[in-house]
């Protein structure tokens, strides 16, 4: 995995959202960039909605065991950056995809600070039955070693 082309995809994904808030405030539309910067609390380690929850939604895919967005094509090497607008968009009714590791439990054992509890996600679980924040270092192990990242590179 190449760790500064990620963080780069990160703050890419970042500018985008801010570009095209202000496409779509100068075209008279609300717009507002759902980015870290604007809603991640440092404090509880989380945001009142993820990006992975509108992810999710959207149905580009579902969240890990690893408490990442996986994607089918992707795995967890994804980087998320949302805009909410009061513009109409063209909508479909998706339904989220399930979660498709099973009894796949890599990500919890490559976790040497033990953050991850290795559960299957749905719909309202709380962060906390998946991920212990406060002790997860960033070390993205749990990402670079799923097989669904695997499969892409």
């Amino acid at each position: 995995m190449d760790w500064p082309a990620f963080d780069r995809a990160e703050m890419e994904g970042e500018a985008l959202a801010e570009w095209l808030t202000q496409e779509l405030i100068s075209l008279g539309y609300e717009a507002y960039p759902h980015t870290l910067n604007n809603v991640f609390n440092s404090k509880t380690l989380c945001s009142p909605l993820p990006n992975k929850t509108l992810a999710v939604l959207a149905g580009l895919g579902w969240v890990g065991k690893n408490a990442l967005l996986v994607s089918p094509e992707y795995g967890s090497a994804l980087s998320i950056a949302a805009v909410l607008t009061s513009a109409v968009l063209p909508a479909q009714n998706l339904t989220h995809m399930a979660s498709r590791y099973g009894d796949c439990t890599i990500c919890r054992d490559v976790c040497a600070p033990g953050a991850l509890q290795g559960r299957l996600w749905k719909p309202g679980l709380p962060r906390e039955q998946l991920l212990d924040a406060p002790r997860c270092t960033q070390c993205f192990q749990c990402l670079a070693q799923c097989p669904w990242t695997n499969k892409r590179n």
